[in-house]
């Protein structure tokens, strides 16, 4: 009864339409970024994110400020260059932007120190 209830509800458009204007959100907050820098690319789908940021040790930078900062991200691709992004499909719209503020200040903060 209750795997059936649990697949009713991720099944449901409520959810869907709550994934969608998340994703927006994670993409509207991590433009500015982008702009800000064309070595960096966005890559996936929904909320299934990637960050590519041209580097293998900028990637590992960043993800040592992040941890640093109150946030777990991963780095994967080819030589690591890539930071994964993929918060749970119910997380709480404040708690999303809290991330994305973290790991945008540690971008920033990292792109800084090495230029």
């Amino acid at each position: 009864v209750a795997g059936a209830e649990a697949l009713s509800y991720f099944e449901s458009s409520e959810l869907m339409d709550e994934v969608a204007d998340k994703t927006r959100l994670t993409r509207q907050l991590l433009q500015p970024l982008l702009n800000s820098d064309s070595s960096l690319q966005l890559r996936g789908k929904g909320l299934i994110i990637g960050l590519d940021v041209g580097d293998g040790e900028r990637a590992a930078a960043i993800v040592k400020r992040c941890f640093e900062d109150g946030l777990i991200i991963a780095s994967c691709g080819s030589g690591g260059r890539v930071l994964k992004l993929i918060p749970p499909l119910t997380i709480p719209e404040d708690d999303l932007v809290e991330g994305l503020d973290i790991l945008i200040n540690s971008v920033r903060s990292v792109m800084e120190e090495a230029a």
